[in-house]
């Protein structure tokens, strides 16, 4: 596709540089995430090879700069992939996820930016404020944090994890999706929408139309679709089969996950330990506020201490509710939102 054709390339006149999604198409992303990856290889190369003594205006800043354009492109297509994915835009993550993959190794272990990188911490040169040193801090934390400091063996090895974890996580949203978007609950009793608001009524008689099945209602997994099913369904039966259809999904079918999980977990840990840490929580919780997994354990006992009590006598209160109501001698994880529901109607309404 030539540039002229792309809505990315295009001279955007949008409010404020708005990024144009009514002209946007899955056929547009591919071609833009490689030639924003070329400009910023060309970018990046210019900075690593320049012969200027390092300084925060030429390497970090720079660095920082260097691919503004790639990083508004693939910021759009997951917004896309993660909000309203279809076949074309889903497929598109098995190649461009490896080549944002190969694109960041590519900057990480990248031996001169690093060595500069490096230089200008502990120079200074061209730093201003604690925003430009802390900007330095963070920099340098990234590249040791993606392998810089590796031995090249190990450096090799990271990049082969990255690539198989940059085509796991594609397919493991895409057997979600599919696994979401195969389940459908036919109806064609009426006495089985008892309790059901009307709009929940019309929104599965509008799917069951879309579907060529005018005289039935047609609930799916998705939210809107299955969360006032289980909240107002007067069905306690059918409220079981989309529970477990939803508690199941993506295990045992065609779809599964679990090899996905499987090796997704054990690429994390073996990176995480290639890097210098013990597992890859420890990994993952260096940058955030807990700081350590023992802190988190803390902070879960504690929750745990506070929140049990509380929550084990609201059970016990919804099913004294449920066993009066309807005779329910146990009540099941497809009961709670129904009942709670109807006891809070009881007691606040």
């Amino acid at each position: 596709m030539k540039a002229d054709n792309n809505p990315f390339f295009k001279n955007n006149k949008n409010f404020d540089g708005a990024i144009p999604f009514n002209e946007l198409k899955a056929e547009h992303f591919l071609p833009g995430i490689k030639k924003s990856i070329q400009i910023a290889e060309i970018n990046i190369s210019e900075i690593a090879e320049s012969e200027e003594e390092p300084s925060f205006q030429n390497v970090v800043l720079a660095l920082e700069n260097s691919s503004e354009f790639l990083d508004m492109i693939s910021s759009t297509y997951y917004h896309l992939f993660s909000a309203e994915a279809g076949e074309e835009i889903e497929k598109l993550a098995q190649e461009i996820s490896p080549l944002l993959a190969k694109f960041s190794n590519d900057i990480y272990l990248n031996k001169n930016l690093f060595k500069k990188i490096v230089h200008v911490d502990n120079y200074g040169h061209g730093i201003k404020n604690e925003e430009d040193e802390r900007l330095v801090k963070v920099y340098l934390r990234k590249f040791i944090r993606n392998g810089a400091s590796l031995s090249k063996d190990k450096k090799e090895r990271l990049r082969e994890i990255d690539t198989e974890l940059s085509s796991l996580s594609p397919k493991f949203s895409s057997n979600l999706r599919q696994a979401i978007n195969k389940y459908e609950l036919w109806i064609d009793n009426k006495n089985d929408l008892s309790g059901l608001p009307q709009m929940s009524i019309d929104s599965a008689k509008e799917a069951a139309i879309a579907k060529n099945n005018a005289d039935k209602w047609l609930f799916t997994l998705q939210f809107p679709s299955m969360g006032p099913f289980m909240k107002f369904s007067d069905n306690r039966e059918l409220r079981e089969e989309l529970s477990k259809a939803f508690s199941t999904k993506c295990l045992n079918d065609e779809f599964d996950n679990s090899d996905i999980i499987k090796n997704t977990i054990k690429l994390r840990h073996e990176r995480a330990m290639l890097l210098g840490y013990k597992n890859y929580a420890e990994y993952i919780l260096e940058e955030r506020m807990a700081g350590a997994a023992s802190d988190v354990y803390d902070l879960l006992d504690q929750l745990y201490d506070k929140a049990y009590p509380v929550a084990a006598n609201e059970v016990a209160e919804l099913r004294t509710f449920a066993e009066a109501e309807d005779g329910v001698g146990e009540i099941q994880p497809w009961d709670y939102a129904y009942y709670s529901k109807k006891m809070k109607k009881m007691m606040f309404d």
